[in-house]
């Protein structure tokens, strides 16, 4: 929503924060089947340009208030349910669709290792680290690693951190036969995408 609003250079943003998060508030969310506004104040917002037909001194409108905010406990465990719904359906989903990876004993595959420091080359540094070899298929997704000299990696790891490995000679993928370590955090001479 900011970077719709904010200027060319993008310096302006500090000063549309207030409107976006209103408009973040007030809105609808599908997954709660409210909007945030509604289940902390138990009234739809009303926008300064809209009229009212009760006005501010009157009687009735303490009655009112009573009453929708006993009916606020209602509504946030109705919200409540919508997200434990939401959530089973884009679990369902998620298991629909998801892409079988299955590996086997010596395939070669790159390893995603994650966020890597500020000072080892920031976002622009490769972070799939290999080729590995397949040693060892676990259950639950998990596999063994080694390097291609037989060294074996310490932790198992998850299929979803992994993907096949088509080329040995990819660019700005270290191989074990270059004789340096591969961890990101002790390996300042890893190739980055600007160096390749």
């Amino acid at each position: 929503m900011l970077h719709k609003v904010v200027d060319e250079h993008k310096r302006n943003w500090h000063f549309k924060l207030p409107s976006v998060l209103w408009a973040y508030r007030i809105a609808l969310k599908t997954h709660l089947g409210y909007s945030p506004y509604y289940l902390t104040f138990g009234v739809q917002p009303r926008l300064p340009l809209e009229p009212t037909s009760i006005a501010s001194d009157d009687s009735s409108v303490y009655p009112h208030k009573i009453q929708a905010f006993l009916q606020l406990e209602v509504e946030w465990e109705n919200a409540e349910n919508n997200i434990i719904h939401y959530q089973q359906q884009q679990q369902r989903s998620y298991q629909d669709n998801r892409p079988e990876m299955q590996y086997h004993v010596g395939d070669l595959v790159l390893w995603y290792k994650g966020p890597v420091p500020a000072r080892s080359g920031g976002k622009f540094r490769n972070r799939w680290f290999g080729p590995y070899v397949v040693s060892r298929v676990m259950p639950n997704n998990v596999v063994a690693l080694e390097t291609l000299d037989g060294e074996p990696l310490g932790q198992p790891v998850n299929v979803n951190r992994l993907k096949s490995n088509k080329s040995a000679d990819l660019p700005g993928v270290l191989s074990p036969s270059s004789g340096r370590d591969q961890d990101p955090e002790t390996s300042p001479a890893i190739p980055t995408a600007s160096t390749t």
